[in-house]
């Protein structure tokens, strides 16, 4: 069984080395063409979108900026907001792109008792996750506390 497994794994090597090599892409920003390496069988879409990847022009860079933003936002989401709100991570997680990208400057969560989840663009174009929880104590409750504590 493992030999076959080991067979199946060196044809399947065989056949992306068969189909692998470089190809022209362009990138979607300036429209410059770049030679893009491949491992089988790549639509002109996925070789142009690694062309872009790859390009130094100002829109690339700035799209890899903005994506890198997006994927930090909803990692803070998951690792910040999500223990104790998962749904309101999901909330955040999906509106990341649309927050890197400017279209949406922030977005906010009431969560109840004094919770908020809130996502926000920075000037300097970072994305910022937040999790803020206020303790409202009104007078009454603090009379209480201290009859409580004087007993």
């Amino acid at each position: 069984m493992e030999e076959l497994n080991r067979e199946e794994t060196e044809e399947r090597t065989e056949e992306r080395e068969l189909h692998s090599g470089t190809e022209m892409g362009t990138c979607r920003f300036c429209g410059q063409r770049r030679l893009v390496r491949f491992a089988g069988g790549m639509s002109q879409e996925e070789l142009d979108r690694i062309a872009t990847d790859e390009c130094n022009c100002d829109s690339a860079i700035r799209e890899r900026n903005i994506r890198y933003e997006a994927s930090k936002a909803r990692t803070a989401a998951a690792k910040v907001i999500a223990p104790r709100f998962p749904d309101a991570a999901k909330i955040l997680s999906d509106a990341a792109d649309a927050t890197a990208h400017g279209i949406f400057h922030g977005v906010s969560i009431g969560l109840g008792n004094g919770a908020k989840a809130s996502m926000t663009l920075t000037k300097s174009g970072a994305v910022s996750v937040k999790l803020s929880e206020t303790i409202v104590t009104t007078v009454e409750d603090a009379v209480e506390m201290e009859q409580v504590q004087d007993e």
